[in-house]
């Protein structure tokens, strides 16, 4: 919601003809005699919290106690979980024991050193040939593969019926409850042990073992240095979409990062950049040595399993320009945010993930309504229709304004008179002036009096024939605080209100 809807509004109220009852606006009659006409037009009052009040979505406003206004644009909450981040398990791993004993290498893609996984779904199929015309007992082992402490083992008996070769095979074995560990080594073992009826070992033909279905619900080891991207998103700022020139600052402005994590290593947050479109200078960067050297993300401990830590770090005008950058009228905050992972690369520290863990991001923007303004220029057009009014006989017609302000924001008011074509034919001013009047304030900023300020303005009626056949107002307002050189914040409160009433007086040939 801009400010530039408190003007709109009250000018829509203007050309409408919000008509209220002439007893309420006695301040506006003019006396009633036969050469002059005084008809109230309008009385309005808005407080700058009514306004807000209907904001867009994702969009929050929050009074503190002292009555400070606050606007928060919230962007989505992103991030990535460890499903889609870490492949350290294979669907399907198979095996060639050409030996009695084997060791496999298991390759984890990047950087990852795993120390276990507990296996929350697999299976184990084995398949062999006896080249031996005897009866055979076959003991098959793999040491890392363990459940309750007690390592996978099975034993196959192999009777033989007069040919070979004999083949034998066990299928989908469930591993599933299993914790497959030693795999920092990247080595899977497996050994077997085949025995005749002599009691002598013997060797198998084609002894292959294939893991299938393998998923796991909890790692544990060094989790690697490769850097991936979490989240990139816009934060859409609407207060400043109709701004036109001038500047806005914000007292202590905001942009906040919150970071929901449950993976258990170190990460710390990069941000490829940090950007501020803006109406008239383009995009600004956002400057701070977080956005260069990253921002610590906390993280669950060994002994957390399960929890989420979350971490807020606020981008303030005391560690970054985001003054400088939210006074040139922000339209969106875009960025790009990758996690690094062991920043340290100090390998003995262990760290674990969950099928569940995951890191998710969001960005806000925080514009408390306290500051300054200079030229805070806004244009808003409508329709009017001034052919209502008959002018025959009539000599000059007056506007009578008469403003009320609580607030310490003081509006310089145009507006301009044009066809269909947006050509200007006459502007109401002469010459643009301040119509709402700052109210003063104290050393903290803060409001203390009500100013009042009324206004006449006249139209021959040659000049107001010249308007007669306008199709709309073009209203230009230039909000600015008013205290001397913009040097001191202001605040604007909940409840600071602003009375406007506005009458026409039509003088007519006797």
């Amino acid at each position: 919601m801009k400010l530039s809807f408190w003007v709109l509004l009250l000018t829509l109220c203007i050309f409408s003809s919000c008509k209220v009852d002439p007893s309420d606006l006695n301040e506006l009659e003019v006396g009633d005699y036969s050469a002059e006409f005084a008809i109230p037009l309008f009385e309005a009052n808005v407080s700058l919290d009514q306004i807000l009040e209907d904001v867009q979505e994702n969009t929050s406003m929050s009074i503190d106690p002292d009555g400070t206004i606050r606007l928060l644009y919230q962007g989505d909450v992103l991030g990535r979980s460890s499903q889609d981040i870490f492949d350290i398990v294979a669907a399907i791993v198979p095996i060639q024991v050409l030996d009695t004993i084997v060791h496999e290498t298991y390759d984890i893609p990047g950087s990852i050193n795993i120390d276990f996984i507990n296996l929350s779904q697999g299976q184990i199929s084995v398949t062999f040939e006896s080249p031996h015309p005897e009866d055979l007992e076959v003991k098959m082992f793999i040491p890392q593969l363990t459940k309750d402490g007690e390592i996978w083992s099975k034993t196959f008996d192999i009777d033989y019926e007069g040919s070979v070769p004999i083949q034998n095979a066990i299928i989908g074995q469930n591993i599933a409850g299993y914790t497959l560990s030693s795999m920092g080594d990247t080595l899977i073992t497996v050994r077997y042990e085949a025995y005749n009826m002599a009691g002598e070992r013997v060797k198998m033909d084609d002894y292959i073992v294939l893991f299938t279905n393998l998923e796991y619900d909890y790692a544990e080891g060094f989790l690697g240095t490769d850097v991936y991207t979490v989240a990139a998103d816009t934060v859409q700022i609407d207060f400043f979409n109709a701004w036109a020139n001038g500047s806005v600052y914000f007292e202590d402005p905001t942009i906040r990062l919150t970071v929901f994590n449950s993976f258990g290593f170190p990460i710390d947050a990069k941000f490829l950049y940090v950007d501020i479109e803006t109406v008239n200078d383009g995009i600004l960067a956002l400057e701070s040595p977080f956005i260069e050297d990253g921002i610590e993300i906390q993280y669950p401990a060994i002994n957390e399993v399960g929890e989420t830590k979350q971490t807020i770090f606020d981008f303030t005008k005391d560690n970054s320009n985001i003054r400088e950058v939210l006074g040139a009228g922000p339209l969106g905050v875009y960025y790009d945010m990758e996690a690094e992972p062991n920043p340290e690369v100090d390998m003995s520290v262990r760290g674990f993930m969950t099928d569940s863990s995951e890191l998710r991001v969001q960005m806000e923007v925080e514009l408390p309504i306290n500051g300054y303004a200079d030229n805070f220029l806004v244009f808003d057009t409508f329709d009017v229709n001034l052919q209502t009014y008959e002018t025959e006989n009539v000599d000059y017609v007056e506007f009578k304004l008469i403003t009320e302000n609580e607030s310490p924001l003081g509006v310089k008011l145009q507006l301009y008179f044009a066809d269909m074509d947006n050509n200007v034919l006459d502007s109401l001013l002469t010459p643009e002036q301040f119509v709402l009047e700052g109210a003063e304030v104290d050393n903290n900023g803060v409001s203390t009096s009500l100013a009042k300020k009324v206004i006449f303005q006249e139209y021959l009626i040659e000049r107001f024939d010249k308007i007669k056949n306008a199709d709309k107002v073009i209203l230009k307002t230039a909000f600015s605080t008013t205290n001397q050189m913009n040097e001191q914040s202001v605040k604007i409160l909940a409840g600071q209100n602003v009375a406007v009433r506005m009458g026409i007086k039509i003088g007519v040939t006797n």
